[in-house]
């Protein structure tokens, strides 16, 4: 089996004394796991390509379906190399990578929008963008590509009508109406107007990115509790993110 595709680097797992397991996300197939066979000695084309975040052409190689594939070839066309060396951008980085490690299965036909939306934010942050506001926008675009989105029209607790999900419940990774949000008073979780009109579309304007700076906050904290509820389990990376990107770490919506 071979299999020559453009690809993005999920993880890198150390493997016996000079090698590497890493998880590609490829355009086409999908996520894939492949040996790169002595690709942390020396200094290589495959160890530059496999230490940072750029895009990459790579030939994969396997004996058969069942068969861990051979990184055979790989080469960077599209490099990165501010990123590693930009501590807040590189940590988002490691988030929408995380993200989209823990979500997108092998095989998932979803794969090639999902790449794109990944390299959009990794282009993004390596030209400098805000991480925050990059980070949010991208983890809500996949999201929806994951179909793990959100309704704002109607509580998901009660089932409400319209315009009455005007808390978020990060507990639920959802809106809530004030009845359904009221248990937690003393932690209210009200919604801006700006986020709700955001959270009701999938695609978002890069108006988005010039919201309150506290309106990008709450945007991104949700998007992370709904695919925390979803994964269950949190974002390794979302707390150094937070840490170095300042974001709030309290539990203030329901």
């Amino acid at each position: 089996m071979r299999i020559e595709d453009e690809a993005l680097l999920l993880r890198r797992i150390p493997f016996r004394d000079a090698s590497w397991v890493v998880v590609l996300l490829t355009r086409r197939n999908g996520t894939l796991t492949a040996a790169a066979r002595d690709a942390r000695r020396g200094r290589d084309e495959a160890r530059a390509a496999l230490s940072g975040f750029h895009s990459l052409r790579i030939d994969l190689r396997a004996r058969g379906v069942q068969a861990m594939a051979n990184l055979h070839r790989v080469e960077i066309t599209r490099a990165r190399h501010r990123l590693p060396f930009l501590p807040v951008a590189s940590a988002a980085a490691q988030l929408l990578g995380e993200a989209v490690y823990r979500h997108v299965p092998p095989g998932d036909g979803r794969q090639e929008e999902v790449h794109g939306v990944l390299e959009g934010a990794l282009d993004a942050l390596d030209a400098g963008g805000e991480p925050l506001p990059v980070t949010a926008v991208a983890l809500g675009r996949l999201a929806w590509r994951f179909g793990y989105g959100w309704r704002v029209d109607a509580c998901a607790g009660c089932g409400g009508g319209e315009g009455q999900a005007m808390h978020f419940s990060l507990a639920r990774g959802l809106a809530v109406c004030a009845g359904c949000a009221a248990p937690h008073a003393r932690r209210p979780g009200v919604l801006p107007e700006n986020v709700r009109r955001a959270m009701a579309v999938v695609e978002w304007p890069a108006a988005v990115e010039r919201l309150p700076a506290g309106d990008i906050e709450w945007f991104y904290r949700m998007l992370v509790a709904r695919l925390t509820v979803i994964g269950g389990r949190p974002l390794a990376a979302d707390r150094v993110f937070r840490r170095l990107a300042g974001v709030m770490h309290g539990r203030s919506a329901t």
